[in-house]
């Protein structure tokens, strides 16, 4: 069970080295999608360390967060085990934070998604 075996996962969920981790930590590409509004900023990325801290479960590595614009103030946090989740969670944040309107918007103006 990789789940207890290893505490750094590439984007594919596969184990890898502190070394290894370091070297794609440098990346660009841990970044999955940003969106900024008038009020808060979301940001989805690797976070390569798993994040489950329970007994069990698969690992969580990638992480969605919402931030005030004026105070950088930590104001939501969702993390999940797959690059398809973390997108979708991206979208729902997105949602959830400036509603159908916001979302439309968001889709029409970026939706450049990493593979």
């Amino acid at each position: 069970d990789n789940t207890m075996t290893s505490l750094y996962y590439d984007m594919q969920g596969r184990p890898i080295s502190l070394e290894e981790l370091v070297t794609s930590f440098s990346s660009k590409d841990r970044i999955i999608c940003q969106t900024e509004g008038r009020l808060f900023f979301i940001s989805t990325v690797w976070l390569g360390l798993d994040h489950n801290f329970a007994v069990h479960g698969p690992p969580l590595i990638f992480e969605t967060m919402v931030f005030g614009q004026r105070d950088w103030k930590d104001l939501d946090m969702r993390r999940y085990s797959t690059l398809a989740e973390a997108k979708g969670g991206h979208l729902d944040m997105v949602y959830k934070w400036t509603g159908w309107r916001g979302l439309l918007r968001w889709i029409r103006i970026k939706l450049a998604w990493r593979n």
